[in-house]
């Protein structure tokens, strides 16, 4: 990503573009993307602009469906957000209306395996202190001792020049990267360097 020509509406146009290719999208806010471009970068007030969600669901069954060996679900539920600049309390509002929907979203029962709730950030600048909680930021919770699954909640933010992702979100991160520079991200993966990265990511 180029600071000088940085975009943060165009920016999520990509993303909600790339994501919309797996996950069923919803529109959050009545502000379009064109206006989004000329908001003031200096202020700190976040706003949803999108959510999503993706399930998968896995089993092994007897000659038909209704004879069901073992069947697990798996539930990704994603908010994407636009703030000029991303201070500790835009994050920390992001993190819980995340956590808020996500958590009214998921039913734990013994089908129920996990759910992922992902925030998604774009900003023109953020403060160091959001970045390095957003760079350590892990939580998790297990419904009935992971008997009927667990929770693990995610985030990201995008800025110029930069994605920042928390522990164990690659998969997400990588998205990010295909949405921002497809091109780029095919390249790093192209040869044994691409190989190495791919395994010890």
């Amino acid at each position: 990503m180029n600071k000088t020509i940085f975009s943060r509406g165009g920016a999520l146009e990509k993303i909600l573009d790339v994501y919309s290719r797996w996950y069923i999208l919803h529109n959050e806010s009545a502000t379009a993307l064109k206006e989004v471009d000329s908001s003031d970068d200096s202020c700190s007030e976040i706003t949803l602009v999108s959510s999503g969600r993706m399930d998968e669901e896995e089993g092994a069954f007897v000659m038909t469906r209704k004879v069901v060996i073992w069947e697990a679900q798996s539930h990704e539920y994603v908010y994407f957000f636009n703030v000029g600049h991303l201070t500790m309390v835009a994050l920390e509002k992001a993190l819980e209306e995340s956590y808020k929907r996500g958590m009214e979203c998921i039913v734990p029962g013994p089908e129920h395996r996990c759910s992922y709730i992902a925030t998604v950030i774009v900003a023109s600048s953020a403060d160091d202190e959001a970045i390095r909680h957003i760079s350590k930021f892990q939580k998790r919770e297990n419904f009935k001792m992971s008997f009927h699954g667990w929770m693990d909640q995610m985030v990201s933010l995008v800025i110029p020049e930069k994605i920042i992702v928390s522990p164990g979100s690659k998969r997400m991160e990588d998205i990010l990267e295909y949405s921002l520079d497809p091109e780029g991200f095919k390249e790093k993966r192209r040869g044994i360097k691409g190989f190495i990265r791919k395994i010890f990511r």
